[in-house]
């Protein structure tokens, strides 16, 4: 049987998910938990720390960046990091969903504390992406390149998680499902032909 805690934390996880931070209430999270709202100001003290808990929770695996020294090992990270991004979200686990789906919400709609959170999880691994490009990129390309390069790429990637409705509207509800391994491929192919 769950905690107290952790039905507030597995509640909020969805809230957040679902309805980013601006529009998950807390009567929300307590409806969906079962618990009052001093049980959430007892455990959290406030949406705001239950919302850094579940960021902390969701990227803390990615506090430990890979350490990429060789050609070889910069284009596996930068592959493996498409593939993550562009997996299909029904053979994912729970928290790579979660993780991708509050992710996303923030870039549309940021919280208050989100640069906090972007320099503490995200900045480091976006560190090694742009470490991993300009090892992949000729010796004397500028920063500013390889920087464009990396989010270039990433902006890719964002676009078919983000635009889904769109992409569906367009070319049928199946299109990415059934054009995955392709977009990956495509995106890998065009990401590794600006390192020639």
């Amino acid at each position: 049987m769950m905690d107290t805690r952790g039905k507030i934390f597995d509640a909020a996880l969805i809230e957040f998910a679902e309805n980013g931070f601006k529009k998950t209430t807390i009567r929300n999270i307590c409806t969906r938990a079962g618990v009052n709202v001093a049980a959430i100001n007892y455990h959290f003290s406030g949406k705001a720390e239950l919302y850094a808990s579940i960021f902390e929770f969701l990227f803390k695996s990615r506090e430990d960046v890979p350490i990429v020294n060789t050609k070889v090992e910069a284009k596996d990270f930068i592959e493996s990091w498409i593939n993550e991004h562009l997996s299909d979200e029904e053979k994912e686990s729970k928290i790579s969903v979660y993780r991708r789906k509050i992710m996303l919400k923030e870039l549309s709609d940021a919280s208050d504390n989100f640069s906090v959170l972007v320099k503490k999880y995200i900045k480091p691994n976006f560190e090694v992406l742009v470490r991993s490009f300009k090892l992949c990129m000729p010796q004397n390309t500028p920063d500013e390149k390889v920087q464009a390069e990396c989010l270039l790429m990433i902006g890719k990637c964002v676009f078919f998680q983000v635009h889904n409705e769109s992409i569906t509207g367009l070319l049928g509800k199946d299109y990415i499902s059934k054009n995955r391994e392709m977009i990956k491929t495509k995106i890998i192919e065009g990401t590794f032909s600006s390192f020639q």
